[in-house]
Order: structure tokens, then sequence, then C-alpha cells
């Protein structure tokens, strides 16, 4: 299950990547509002910049092929601009790419990056406090999203607006 992004819960817009894989990203604002984009867990860098309507690439900035640009893990988007960024999947872990101006985040500009979940299950351990302290609160530590162990039941996840309703295994 650890492999399913439906498994980290039907609204956190999470997406499994393997050990080691390169993922490049678009990130662009197609409005006049700014987004301060920021990602725990991993370093990227940003090999191109640009206006979103600019059909000419003529504003476009791109780092070339020889270069190595610096390493972040914020970046600001002004309004109707862009950025491609790079990173590789190197730290295991479950990690939150999402916009700092916080309203943004609460209106879903927020995803999770389950980074080598096999290698976490295997090297992560949850301390006992913290497991003790979710006992106390009822709060369930084994299965899914919503503590169940089997299968895509999630009954009991929360009820938030960006609810996936399918099975992503049924195609």
């Amino acid at each position: 299950m650890a492999t399913s992004p439906i498994t980290y819960g039907p609204d956190t817009n999470t997406h499994v990547l393997k050990y080691g894989e390169i993922i490049e990203m678009l990130l662009w604002s197609p409005t006049n509002l700014p987004h301060p984009i920021h990602l725990h867990g991993h370093a990227f860098q940003i090999i191109e910049k640009g206006f979103t309507n600019d059909t000419t690439g003529q504003y476009r900035k791109q780092v070339s092929a020889t270069n190595a640009p610096l390493k972040r893990d914020t970046i600001f988007i002004p309004g109707e601009e862009y950025a491609i960024v790079r990173f590789r999947a190197n730290n295991p872990g479950l990690w939150s790419l999402h916009c700092h101006i916080t309203w943004h985040s609460g209106m879903g500009l927020i995803m999770l990056f389950a980074s080598a979940p096999e290698m976490m299950q295997e090297s992560v351990q949850v301390p006992d406090g913290v497991l003790e302290q979710c006992r106390l609160q009822g709060i369930l530590t084994s299965g899914n999203a919503a503590g169940n162990n089997g299968g895509f039941n999630y009954a009991a996840a929360p009820n938030d607006p960006y609810l996936l309703v399918e099975d992503p295994l049924s195609n």
C-alpha cells in the first residue's frame, strides 16, 4: 500500500517517488498573485524562468547544460510568471510542497511527495512517546490515512473539499 498515492489520504494530492528519481516540475502563477513556494525534505535547482504569456520565448531564461544552478528549497513565483525546477528524490520521507501564503495552502496550493516509501518503512521509527500520545487521543497508528489496514477503505478519512472518490488502481 505504501506505493499507492491514495494511502496517504484521499485529499492530500500525494505523488509517490522512487528513490533517486529525477523530478522536474513546472511551477506557475496564472494570475497576478505571487506564490512563494517551499519544498520540504529536498533542495531543487531552478532550470528555467519566464512569463506565462511569453509565446515567443523572448523573455525565457534557461540555465545552460554546463552550469550547475544553486540548490534551494524556496522560490518566489511572481504573478503571471513560471519556473521549472528539478530535484533528485534521495531523502526518504513524506515531504510537503506548498505556498507560504497560508490561505493559498488552505485553498489547496499544497501537495505531498512520498519519497521512497519502502525505504522509509524500513528506516523510520515513530518514537514510543508519540505512539502513546496517539493512543491516549484515540488516533490509530497503523494502516492507511483513515487507520484501516487493508484495501482502500477511507470511511473514517477527513471529508475535505478535494476528496478522491475513485480507487486509483481500478484501471
